[in-house]
């Protein structure tokens, strides 16, 4: 006789949709339902992708939020990431000499002795 087919109850899609969102690993969230992860995907599929959109849906309206009302860290962050080339960090190092001239390079040969035995 066939297995009945499982059937996710509403309170495991919700918990399923959190983890994901907190960033569990499946096998963890599978270990956790005691199932397969064939089982879980077949089941939870449309979960994990919910689950990963809410979360960053969440913090992004939070970020903006705090960026309206001032907070400055917020607001730089959100102009690195989305302002366009006028507001990204770059960073340039420059290996030249005084004036931009080539670094001058001088090699020396050291001769290191043993130390003189005492007679």
């Amino acid at each position: 006789m066939a297995k009945p087919k499982r059937i996710a109850t509403d309170e495991e899609r919700a918990r399923v949709r959190r983890l994901v969102g907190f960033g569990i690993p499946q096998n963890a969230i599978c270990r956790m339902l005691g199932m397969t992860k064939r089982v879980f995907l077949r089941e939870f599929r449309e979960e994990c992708a919910e689950g990963t959109h809410a979360v960053v849906e969440r913090v992004a309206n939070k970020l903006y939020s705090q960026a309206l009302r001032g907070n400055v860290a917020c607001m730089i962050f959100l102009l690195k990431c989305r302002g366009g080339a006028a507001w990204k960090e770059r960073l340039s190092m420059e290996h030249s000499g005084p004036d931009g001239e080539p670094i001058q390079v001088q090699q020396r040969a050291v001769l290191i002795l043993p130390p003189l035995a005492d007679e």
